[in-house]
């Protein structure tokens, strides 16, 4: 998720963090990752009501499951 925004603040935590790893254990560790917020996210969204973002993160969810074959 934060390498999905820009900001001096985000830019300043990548040039010091350096770049993500691109290895086979990193990519599974960060699908795993947007498992869990997708996870989490989904209660919140039925309870404020957006059911078009609680929709389509049934279809985010299927893609990083299916990348995780």
């Amino acid at each position: 998720m934060a390498s999905r925004q820009t900001s001096p603040e985000r830019d300043e935590f990548w040039t010091t963090y350096g770049p993500l790893s691109t290895n086979a254990a990193a990519i599974q560790r960060r699908l795993l990752h947007r498992v869990v917020h997708l996870s989490a996210i989904r209660p919140e969204r039925q309870r404020t009501g957006r059911l078009d973002a609680l929709m389509d993160s049934y279809e985010e969810m299927s893609e990083v499951l299916a990348s995780l074959r």
